[in-house]
């Protein structure tokens, strides 16, 4: 229970928190305010939020927006050079799942792992990670290309990429 389980209140805390990105991206001088105005305008026309909105226009980089909502959450941002060459999990979570929801379960310690996502607000792709390993999950934020790229070649390296093998 709590106020915390309260969708109402989650999603004002997201919203807050995906506003404090965008200033955040706005006074580093990485977003112009026209194309925040054309991107916000844009988010409320098809009920988006704005940071996916920004990404999908090209107006902001993955890196920038990575570094914004690590800024924005209190999250710690985890790049590349820091996942480790295979992921400790790809026995027990679907790769194809992984990918599609761009998250990355990278270690583990004790009961808890850490999963690193492009996008912190994705709780549902967290709760099933838990679900799944019954481990706590400490979320950390990835640049999504960073995290697809590790994916790939973290389940080729595992012997699990059967997508990309033609069937006999």
């Amino acid at each position: 229970g709590g106020r915390k389980d309260d969708p109402a209140v989650a999603r004002i805390e997201q919203d807050s928190q995906i506003a404090a990105a965008v200033s955040w991206l706005a006074e580093k001088g990485l977003l112009h305010p026209e194309k925040h105005a054309r991107a916000a305008a844009m988010a409320e026309g098809t009920q988006e939020r704005l940071d996916l909105v920004l990404v999908k226009l090209r107006l902001i980089d993955e890196e920038h927006l990575a570094q914004a909502l690590s800024v924005a959450c209190g999250l710690p941002l985890v790049r590349e050079a820091d996942f480790p060459p295979v992921s400790p999990f790809t026995d027990q979570l679907n790769t194809g799942y992984l990918r599609a929801q761009r998250v990355a379960p990278l270690r583990q310690d004790d009961e808890t792992m850490l999963l690193v996502m492009a996008d912190p607000f994705n709780h549902e792709a967290a709760n099933a990670v838990r679900f799944k390993t019954g481990l706590r999950v400490n979320r950390a934020i990835g640049v999504g290309r960073e995290i697809d790229g590790w994916l790939a070649s973290s389940a080729t390296r595992a012997g699990q990429d059967n997508a990309s093998v033609a069937p006999d």
